[in-house]
């Protein structure tokens, strides 16, 4: 029976142009609108008070993973996850379309 889970977490996504950039959460969150909604309105983008991104991306890397345990137990297979930081952020931000 597996008890294992492949997990990769690049921070942009594992192919295009900044596949191999190292992302910071301040960088996420401006680039999926987290800064548009905090701060002063006539002012310059804030970043938000907590790492969002960060905390965004570990919600849904985990319920991933226990969903993954779950196939990996039925199957018998070591299931590979691949959930890019940026990815993550824009649907915490935006939802799911």
């Amino acid at each position: 029976m597996a008890n294992r889970v492949r997990f990769l977490l690049p921070a942009w996504a594992t192919q295009g142009p900044r596949k191999d950039e190292p992302g910071y959460d301040f960088v996420i969150q401006g680039m999926t609108g987290y800064m548009s909604v905090t701060g002063d309105p006539n002012g310059p983008p804030q970043k938000v008070g907590v790492a969002i991104a960060d905390l965004m991306t570990g919600l849904y890397t985990s319920t991933a993973i226990l969903a993954a345990l779950q196939i990996a137990q039925q199957t018998g297979r070591t299931p590979l996850l691949c959930a890019g930081w940026r990815g993550s952020a824009l649907r915490g931000a935006h939802g799911r379309r």
